[in-house]
């Protein structure tokens, strides 16, 4: 079985969606009297919002963009280049850390556990009646919350993500390099607010929120937090590239012995993880369907993927409303 989580698989717990995060980012750079940091982000906002949906994805990518032209333009492309003659000339170096900071502090652990453990629980037991006892749920989620983790540990379920101890700290060691053989795996699409990158270009995962320039055990330095929500990830960094490498084999893989794909509060607007759905649908051609699970199931359906209608089956219910008879 195949689980996808998106943000409105969180909201139960406390966690804000998007477009309740860029506001409270805005909040949070108020409350630190950064009216000049929020007159640059309605900046942004004004030249971007005829042609994206505005949410602190797109503004952080035209973020880090401004931040290092260069890159920004090596990344996206010649057309980039022209565009870039539009836009403001803003220095945003200390915004784009700004934000991230918020992003974790509001993404980190979910409000209450409780919660958490009553509506996953729901979706384990979906999980338990299909499938065997060696059986591998993958979770695949873009995320930044501790939420799925959190379930795990409270139910003492064995999961890996990746990391293993070294030096004291949990060190990145490579995608699923070790411990194959977990039952729960769990791949964070656009990182972790539990992520941090070290002054080597180490990934490592933390149990609290520690700051930039915070020293850990074994001497290790962190040097910025692991959330990257923008496209330039796709393209050439890794863990992300890897990781949606791994999404789309896992598709493949799932489509195509007949196993259950169940999304669950996910926009689908990111064109990566849509195409990977499109190709796996395509080459494996699913006998059964897909099910998402969302309040907004069928506008999302015909608005972002019409091309999947014939396979995906929505129901328009939020998580916390979900019952196992809906899949009937």
């Amino acid at each position: 079985m195949l689980l996808f989580l998106g943000a409105g698989a969180s909201v139960p717990f406390g966690i804000p969606d998007m477009n309740e995060l860029t506001y409270k980012i805005l909040e949070g750079l108020k409350d630190k009297n950064k009216h000049s940091e929020i007159s640059k982000i309605e900046q942004i906002k004004k030249k971007i919002g005829n042609f994206v949906k505005l949410d602190i994805e797109a503004i952080l990518t035209c973020i880090d963009g401004l931040n290092n032209p260069k890159k920004g333009i090596k990344d996206a492309g010649a057309f980039a280049a022209y565009l870039k003659y539009s836009l403001p000339n803003i220095e945003c170096q200390n915004l784009s850390t700004e934000i991230r900071e918020i992003i974790r502090k509001n993404c980190f652990l979910p409000k209450n556990e409780k919660t958490v453990i009553e509506i996953y629980d729901k979706i384990f037991d979906i999980y338990t009646l299909h499938s065997n006892s060696i059986s591998t749920l993958d979770v695949f989620t873009t995320n930044y919350d501790y939420c799925f983790e959190t379930y795990c540990v409270e139910k003492d379920y064995d999961f890996y993500d990746g990391f293993d101890t070294s030096k004291g700290v949990q060190m990145f060691k490579g995608l699923y390099a070790s411990n194959k053989y977990a039952k729960y795996k769990i791949y964070k699409l656009h990182g972790s607010s539990n992520y941090m990158l070290t002054k080597k270009g180490k990934i490592i995962k933390t149990d609290q929120l520690v700051q930039p320039g915070t020293k850990l055990t074994g001497g290790i330095t962190v040097k910025e937090s692991m959330i990257f929500p923008t496209r330039e990830k796709y393209f050439s960094k890794d863990p992300y590239f890897s990781l949606l490498l791994n999404l789309r084999n896992k598709l493949n893989e799932t489509i195509g012995d007949q196993k259950d794909i169940i999304v669950i509060g996910y926009s689908f607007r990111d064109d990566a993880i849509n195409n990977a759905f499109y190709d796996a649908i395509n080459n494996a051609k699913p006998k059964k369907d897909i099910i998402f699970i969302d309040p907004n199931a069928k506008r999302i359906v015909e608005d972002n993927i019409p091309e999947l209608k014939k396979v995906i089956k929505p129901i328009p219910k939020r998580i916390e409303a979900f019952a196992r008879e809906d899949l009937h």
